[in-house]
């Protein structure tokens, strides 16, 4: 039997296209959502569109691979996913910022000003 790939016979093509739908749904509604405009990498409905291809083909290649060569390797599999758990990577997200709340606030313009020479309201 070949253990990198048992065929497409037992592949359900129903999800396949179901997936394309929503990828194609998606991308459009983004797309829309972010104003239109000219087609390029930088408009999110084309990110969009981009990283649902780039799934779909990790979704072909994960399907044509026999599940049961992973059981061999799932302690392997197992002990990846704890050390990556363990240890964070904050490369991506920074250090943790104050919410918008804590921010300071800017200084109005009257502020600073002597409070006798502002008028006063009833």
């Amino acid at each position: 039997m070949n253990r990198l790939g048992r065929g497409w016979k037992d592949f359900d093509f129903y999800i396949l296209i179901t997936t394309l739908v929503l990828m194609g749904f998606s991308a459009v509604t983004i797309y829309s959502a972010d104003g239109g405009g000219p087609l390029t990498p930088s408009n999110l409905g084309v990110r969009q569109a981009l990283y649902g291809s780039l799934g779909l083909v990790l979704m072909l290649i994960v399907a044509s691979i026999d599940y049961r060569i992973l059981g061999s390797l799932a302690w392997a599999i197992y002990g990846a996913a704890m050390i990556a758990l363990t240890c964070p990577d904050d490369r991506h997200t920074g250090p943790l910022r104050p919410r918008a709340s804590h921010r300071p606030r800017p200084a109005l313009a009257h502020e600073g000003h002597d409070p006798a020479n502002c008028p006063r309201s009833l």
